[in-house]
């Protein structure tokens, strides 16, 4: 699925600030839509990157939905967007690795105002559903360790900061 803005609703920078909280709000939408209608009761996994449409400037999302097989009917994606224009391609098979490195590769071609907007808003290039999740290691500090054989009835020891 492609969410497009029309630029004859919304400013870009108005686009670009607010593009995380679409994203999101669509989801959520999806979600719901798909629930009430009986399609499914846990939300859909998905990964989503973000690129600049070349001829305005303003941003558009690419999402894909691994494993779904029927999302929602088109006329629907395009009302629970709202924002602009939809497009929806069905494709076989995607690899989730290719498909993230294949719009980051494209940064490249990024203009220096659309890099500003995306740095200044705080904007994400890409986002992943709640389905899905990206494992992270866990680094503990020292007085994690130290903490956890230290029995509850004796006093926890307070780091001393040196002063020479």
């Amino acid at each position: 699925v492609t969410l497009t803005y029309d630029p004859k609703l919304t400013t870009k920078a108005q686009a670009w600030r607010d593009v995380g909280a679409n994203r999101r709000e669509f989801t959520n939408r999806l979600w719901l839509y798909r629930r009430r209608h009986g399609m499914g009761k846990r939300p859909l996994g998905f990964l989503s990157v973000l690129e600049v449409q070349p001829g305005t400037g303003y941003p558009h999302i690419h999402m894909v939905f691994p494993q779904c097989r029927w999302i929602a009917p088109y006329s629907v994606l395009g009302e629970l967007w709202g924002r602009g224009f939809t497009d929806v391609c069905l494709r076989d098979a995607v690899s989730p690795t290719n498909y993230i490195c294949k719009y980051l590769g494209k940064m490249k071609g990024w203009s220096d105002e659309s890099l500003a907007y995306l740095h200044n808003f705080g904007v994400r290039m890409y986002s992943i559903g709640r389905r899905f999740f990206l494992p992270f290691p866990r680094v503990y500090s020292p007085w994690f360790y130290v903490a956890s054989v230290i029995s509850p009835s004796e006093p926890v020891p307070v780091p001393v900061e040196s002063t020479a």
